[in-house]
């Protein structure tokens, strides 16, 4: 597996290296999968890890990947495009677990995102609360961390 981003739009030797890796294959087939999450925000780093792990869920260990994302993209929605030389051949399933796995793997990200954005906000939240009663509540929580910090030792 390559474990880089290809760019065969500005980088010909990106694009020569593939041609020789897929002209070269000694595996029986070569596919080539679009995989799309369907959401039209995701950068090129994003579509990429998504991509990966879609890759990974479904024990596809050796492939290429061109990321279309982002001002690389040449379209409005970003994807990549996979290439996967394999000497087993891939039946219907294969293509419907891929997909499956896209929409939940997508959907954990979704999840993900929203969970981080709800604690994100009931920080922000917090701090504002705490805030409002001034520098002396701050001073004081401080004291407080102070005083259990030290340590009294008497020696009789």
């Amino acid at each position: 597996m390559l474990d880089r981003a290809i760019n065969v739009q500005e980088k010909p030797e990106d694009r020569k290296f593939l041609e020789d890796q897929l002209v070269n294959a000694k595996e029986k087939y070569i596919y080539h999968v679009i995989l799309s999450s369907g959401d039209k925000s995701m950068s090129a780093r994003s579509v990429e890890l998504w991509a990966k792990a879609v890759l990974q869920s479904q024990g596809i260990s050796k492939y290429y990947m061109v990321i279309h994302a982002g001002e690389k993209g040449h379209t409005n929605n970003p994807h990549a495009h996979i290439i996967i030389p394999t000497d087993s051949r891939f039946e219907r399933g294969h293509f419907f677990n891929i997909r499956k796995s896209g929409d939940l793997e997508q959907q954990f990200h979704r999840q993900l995102f929203r969970s981080v954005e709800e604690d994100w906000k009931e920080r922000l939240n917090h701090r504002e609360n705490t805030s409002e009663s001034g520098g002396k509540q701050i001073e004081r929580e401080e004291e407080e961390t102070l005083k259990k910090r030290s340590i009294d030792i008497q020696l009789g």
